[in-house]
């Protein structure tokens, strides 16, 4: 009777390892692939604002208002009643005509 049991108990192992590796080999399958690393794709930057303040008209280069405080090459920030300096807040409010003006 020992035998019997004895070999009972390695059948049922055997058979237990037999189901337990198809679900192993189900769990390999869905493992998801690594992407592969190298090279990004190039993006193209935004180019700067900076060129907004100058235009071209008749062939000469019109800048836009800079900071009397600051002087050339530091712009005025334009918003709906006023003009900014952003390096040394300077603030000077437009008159409701000047903003009229401006729109045209």
């Amino acid at each position: 009777m020992a035998e019997e049991t004895k070999a009972e108990e390695k059948v049922e192992k055997a058979e237990e390892k037999a189901a337990a590796a198809p679900a192993e080999e189900e769990k390999k399958e869905g493992k998801k692939k690594k992407e592969k690393r190298g090279k990004k794709p190039h993006k193209n930057k935004p180019s700067s604002k900076r060129w907004k303040k100058y235009k071209i008209e008749d062939g000469k280069l019109i800048r836009g208002k800079n900071c009397p405080r600051c002087g050339p090459g530091i712009f005025l920030m334009k918003a709906k009643n006023r003009v900014y300096c952003g390096k040394c807040h300077y603030t000077e409010f437009l008159s409701k005509e000047k903003i009229e003006s401006e729109k045209k």
